[in-house]
């Protein structure tokens, strides 16, 4: 009996000495699945050998028992490894997605602040010269030349400035699908945050390209 005691307790230090060297495979998938065969074919191995060993055989009867059931162990534990490498390459997906989207919304919201910081600049000095416009059409003077140019200055302003919004809308849709499969967590929570801001820069920026329309309008009706 002790003979058949120490044969099963080798094929419990040779399995762990194997299982333990897989520290060496640097792929986390290959690792995972390798990990999970041979767990699985040491586990099965040392069941077989044991029953082997108390149904009363001999070393043969240990040694197929091993064999027999480290193949079947093998197999499960191989399935179960690929299982969890393919739940984990998911998860390092899922994460690595989500983070890229997190700074990609909060470079778009800052050049979103920038811009309309910037635009709101150039829509108070198109005011101060529409203002000029009007005051020298009332005194009788040509304001042609001017107002043209004025004009040329809020066309450019409002095309960019419509370009700039399809791109934050661009950058919203996906970060919306984004956070609709995201799971919960702090990265989540700060996608959702910078989502809030790029949509409130958005309306900022729909806001201001208004203002430059009625701009518009007014000169239009300034330089008749």
């Amino acid at each position: 009996m002790n003979t058949r005691i120490l044969q099963a307790t080798s094929l419990l230090c040779a399995g762990s000495l194997l299982v333990s060297g897989c520290a060496n495979i640097k792929d986390d998938t290959q690792r995972t699945k390798t990990e999970g065969t041979l767990a699985g074919a040491v586990g099965g191995a040392i069941l077989g050998g044991l029953i082997g060993a108390a149904t009363g055989g001999g070393t043969r009867s240990i040694v197929t028992g091993a064999a027999v059931g480290g193949a079947a162990g093998g197999v499960a534990g191989h399935a179960y490894g690929s299982h969890v490498a393919k739940k984990k390459t998911g998860y390092a997906s899922e994460e690595a997605r989500l983070r890229g989207m997190i700074s990609e919304a909060r470079s778009e919201r800052q050049s979103a602040e920038s811009y309309n910081a910037s635009l709101r600049k150039n829509i108070s000095s198109q005011r101060s010269e529409l203002a000029s416009i009007k005051a020298a059409k009332r005194s009788g003077q040509n304001v042609r030349g001017d107002a043209s140019r004025l004009e040329q200055n809020l066309d450019a302003n409002i095309s960019r400035s419509n370009s700039e919004l399809k791109r934050k809308d661009a950058v919203l849709v996906e970060a919306k699908d984004t956070l609709s499969s995201a799971p919960a967590g702090a990265d989540k929570s700060q996608l959702q945050t910078e989502y809030n801001s790029l949509q409130q820069e958005k309306k900022i920026l729909q806001s201001q390209i208004s203002q430059m329309n009625g701009v518009k309008q007014e000169l239009a009706t300034a330089a008749r």
